[in-house]
């Protein structure tokens, strides 16, 4: 008998087996066997009708418990769709919407849908789904409808599921209204190991039945025998409310006393040790999800121990964190009892978990991971800012506001495919790209033409360190007359923007700043204005550019008769584009870069000079007539094309082109000048950008992004080694909250956000500090790295030694990556958190006052420099500043939060049931 087969054939085997015995039994004993198997067969074959009805109607029972089961297990399967793809929304900082289209009610209203389903941009609508099991226990039959007592294909038949979806919104409104959709409730965790940290609290359900693909109406055929509903809470938790978060390992050991007061968090192991016989205290709750120990093996052989780490475990209350360690060179002593520290101190012990992080590409062009392969921050950037190393105008600029000018032009080249639809006013965005007289006149110095004393003040007389301000007194001419230096101060300015080369900033107090050919564009424009005389055109002529701006006119303060100034460039590349010639040369270091000691390497850079970029928004003016739009070459501009491009009216004394060549709200619209917050009492600072009418009205993502990146169809290099960074400096007022945001490495130079404190973060691979005194204060300075350096541009990176840096003040969040430590074999240490912003200046003794929020995500993928310790390295390239550091408290307001912030997404259950 075969052994695999079924009980049934096994029966009828024995039974056929039995006849045939009998008809081989003695006839002498009268028919007695006969009759005995005859009674045994009928017995037998009753036994066997009997078996095959309770087998049919058992696999009819389990057939119907498979399918009930597979039915469950569709049906289960949507829910966990739809919850997320609810969760993507959040993550791609979006929130589930309707968009004004309607809503099922009923799961009976998905039964029509099509499936699978076309998604819309209605987040609750039914979307149906087809999945596939395998139907283990299911009949097989013959041809003629007949039980086959044996196995085909192994039992298996692939039987098809509809599943039919639909979510509701049950987010439960701040306001208490039931309007959808609307504010979600703000909530401060209650338990846990992150109790304290506030969220946002969103609440939906979602509703799903499945039939198998032939059910026409799953309900009436019966084949939809339940309909699961799923409610879950998504609470959205900003990933600046820590004052450290790290990806990987985090490590902290300061030499100098310190304090931090911020929430401490890392997905991997937390080293915390103090050498050199000083103290680090802890003022902040700290979480790993893995292990905490005191000593660190990744230490330079230099670092001395001794040192105490303090936890606060209640206000005024500090305990030591144990074990000691009397070597933290050499070992790492886990700490294993976390009773002492009142759950101060939790890791996986405590239930801590890793918590999820933003993609890799978040902060890339193009991103893999979102849905539209467009990359976070660059999809949603108010600005955005791409170079272009080997072209004569070496970068291009973009501006996407929302609620001005003609909304459109976002789907259109070279905007097609760039703009994250998940962008808030999306449908409203008005999609600039700059032309090639735009962009030159952005690598001009600006000429500030002050309209108040405060700006006379801010732009003109109050500069901070080392950049002197580009004032003089004003030159004499005969007619004064302010209308008439009005058009004096535009010719001078549309000049300047016609230039194809930059003028140097530091020589706009020489009477010679201006080439020949320049000079003859001035004299072209000064002959168009009435009533000026030629004797004042040739004084004119041949005076220093800042004398020519200090002339009072309708434009400037004619209150106090002050004149304007000048301003370095918004941009300016710290390279030559002539060194770009071919792919050697790009590896190649050049003396016209920014050379970076911590990389080893020249860094070909842009620099962003954010006051001069807003200043630039309303006095900037451009000339487009003259350049042939080809950005690769430099044009050769005659004198009489500037001239025949702008005329003046004889009777309006205008410019015929004025109007359409002004950079006024070209990049962002500005907001009116106002001298009171919003609660109508508090004063806004005299001297801030909002009091001047300068800051910006757009509120998108809660304020401006500014997006960088280098091109990197065009341009390659060794991973990790990225040639590119950009700088971004004069920060000290912001025209919005803003928001910085680039994939390459970050330079941040002199004081950032310390005036007229708004939301502010800085995100990139790499973040290095430059402190106020890295700006050169003039091109003849001492510099045998750079001597194509001007006053306005970065002057910090040498060849040997490093320059002394000043106290400088930082008031932003940080996001990068930072260096993870090797402790095996060739020990490398990546400097810890108290060297996350990377330097290269002098701080000994120098304070770095820093208010914000530390995020590391793992190691750089363009820029990875090692860190090496002061003194101890011949090659070294710093040392470290007094830090004055601190979280930023404000943070823990979602209205102080800065524009974008990165957050984490959890995803909790609440109710799961099915209706039958």
């Amino acid at each position: 008998m075969n052994k695999n087969a079924t009980p049934n054939a096994k029966l009828l085997n024995f039974m056929l087996r039995a006849q045939q015995i009998a008809t081989k039994a003695d006839r002498s004993e009268d028919g007695y066997a006969m009759v005995i198997v005859s009674v045994l067969s009928i017995f037998l074959f009753s036994l066997l009708g009997a078996y095959l009805t309770m087998s049919n109607l058992s696999k009819s029972a389990t057939n119907a418990y498979i399918d009930g089961n597979n039915t469950f297990y569709a049906a289960e399967s949507g829910l966990n769709q739809r919850a997320e793809q609810i969760r993507q929304k959040f993550v791609g900082y979006s929130t589930p919407s309707r968009n004004g289209a309607t809503v099922p009610t009923a799961i009976s209203d998905c039964f029509s849908v099509p499936t699978p389903t076309t998604t819309t941009t209605n987040d609750f609508e039914c979307r149906n789904f087809s999945f596939r099991y395998n139907n283990n226990i299911a009949t097989a039959t013959n041809g003629a409808g007949e039980i086959v007592l044996s196995s085909q294909n192994n039992n298996q038949n692939s039987i098809n599921y509809n599943t039919f979806t639909y979510a509701t919104d049950a987010t439960a409104c701040a306001d208490g209204t039931q309007n959808r959709p609307c504010a979600p409730q703000r909530i401060t965790l209650q338990s846990g190991a992150f109790s304290g940290l506030n969220a946002q609290e969103y609440k939906y359900t979602v509703y799903s039945t499945a039939a198998k693909s032939s059910a026409i109406d799953p309900i009436q055929s019966g084949e939809a025998k339940v309909v699961l509903q799923m409610s879950f809470t998504n609470q959205v938790i900003p990933i600046f409310q820590f004052g450290a978060f790290y990806a990987r390992d985090l490590e902290f050991n300061p030499s100098p006393p310190s304090t931090f007061n911020g929430r401490i968090h890392s997905n991997g192991n937390i080293y915390l040790t103090a050498g050199n016989g000083n103290t680090l205290t802890i003022e902040g709750v700290i979480t790993s999800a893995n292990n905490i120990y005191t000593g660190n093996p990744a230490l330079v052989d230099t670092y001395s121990a001794g040192g105490d780490v303090l936890i606060t475990t209640s206000p005024g209350v500090t305990t030591q964190l144990l074990p000691a360690n009397s070597n933290p060179t050499t070992t790492a002593l886990q700490v294993t009892n976390l009773t002492p520290y009142n759950n101060r101190v939790q890791d996986r012990t405590s239930g801590v978990r890793a918590l999820t992080l933003p993609s890799a590409g978040f902060l890339t062009k193009v991103d893999a991971s979102q849905t539209d392969g467009i990359g976070e921050y660059y999809g949603k950037a108010d600005l955005r800012l791409e170079m272009f190393p080997n072209r004569s105008v070496p970068f291009n600029f973009q501006s996407i506001a929302s609620g001005t000018g003609t909304p459109g032009g976002c789907s259109a080249a070279p905007f097609t495919g760039t703009v994250s639809a998940g962008r808030n006013n999306y449908s409203t965005a008005r999609c600039s790209n700059l032309n090639e007289g735009q962009l030159r006149s952005l690598m001009q110095p600006i000429l500030v033409r002050p309209r108040t004393n405060d700006e006379y003040n801010a732009f003109c007389v109050n500069i901070p360190n080392a950049t002197r301000p580009q004032t003089a007194s004003k030159i004499a001419i005969a007619n004064t007359d302010l209308v008439v230096g009005e058009r004096i101060l535009d010719a001078l300015a549309l000049t300047l923007a016609a230039q194809t080369t930059p003028v140097a900033y530091s020589t706009l107090q020489t009477s010679n700043s201006l080439s020949p050919a320049a000079q003859s564009q001035f004299a072209a424009l000064l002959a168009n204005i009435p009533t000026l005389s030629a004797a004042d055109i040739t004084t004119l002529q041949g005076a220093a550019p800042a004398a020519i701006a200090a002339l009072p006119s309708t434009t400037t303060n004619a209150t106090s008769i002050k004149g304007g100034c000048f301003r370095p460039a918004p941009i300016q590349s710290l390279f030559n584009p002539n060194n770009f010639g071919s792919a050697a040369s790009l590896n190649a270091n050049t003396a016209t870069s920014f050379n970076d000691r911590r990389e080893g390497r020249y860094i070909r850079m842009i620099q962003t000079n954010i006051a001069s970029l807003t200043l630039w928004n309303r006095d900037g003016v451009f000339t487009q007539g003259v350049f042939d739009g080809n950005l690769t070459t430099a044009d050769a501009i005659a004198p009489a094309a500037l001239d025949a491009e702008f005329t003046i009216d004889a009777t309006t004394k205008s410019w015929s082109q004025k109007a359409a060549s002004s950079g006024d709200n070209l990049l962002f619209v500005k907001d009116i000048a106002r001298t009171l917050e919003t609660d109508g009492t508090t004063p806004i600072p005299t001297n801030s950008y909002r009091s001047m009418g300068l800051a910006a009205v757009d509120r998108t993502e809660g304020g401006l992004v500014f997006h960088a990146t280098i091109n990197k169809t065009t341009y390659s290099y060794t991973a990790s080694q990225s040639p590119y960074g950009f700088a971004f400096n004069d920060g000290r007022n912001l025209p919005a909250p803003l928001t910085v945001a680039t994939d390459q490495a970050l330079y941040s130079q002199g004081d950032w956000n310390n005036n007229d404190k708004q939301p502010a973060s800085l995100l990139s691979d790499t973040l290095t500090v430059l402190s106020n005194l890295c700006l050169a204060t003039s091109d003849t300075a001492a510099d045998a790295n750079n001597p194509a350096y001007v006053a306005g541009q970065l002057n910090c990176g040498k060849l040997t030694g490093f320059n002394p840096a000043t106290v400088t003040t930082v008031n932003a969040a940080f996001l990068s990556r930072t260096d993870d430590s090797i402790p095996a074999g060739t020990t490398y240490y990546s400097g810890g958190l108290n060297n996350y912003m990377r330097m290269l200046e002098g701080w000994s003794g120098i304070a770095f006052n820093y208010r914000g929020s530390f995020v590391s995500l793992g190691a750089p993928q363009e820029v990875s420099g090692q860190f090496r310790a002061c003194g101890g390295d011949p090659a070294t390239y710093y040392c470290p500043p007094n830090r004055n550091w601190g979280y930023e408290t404000d943070f823990d307001t979602f209205s102080k939060l800065p524009p974008l912030s990165p957050r984490i997404i959890n995803l909790r259950q609440d109710v799961f049931k099915r209706n039958y």
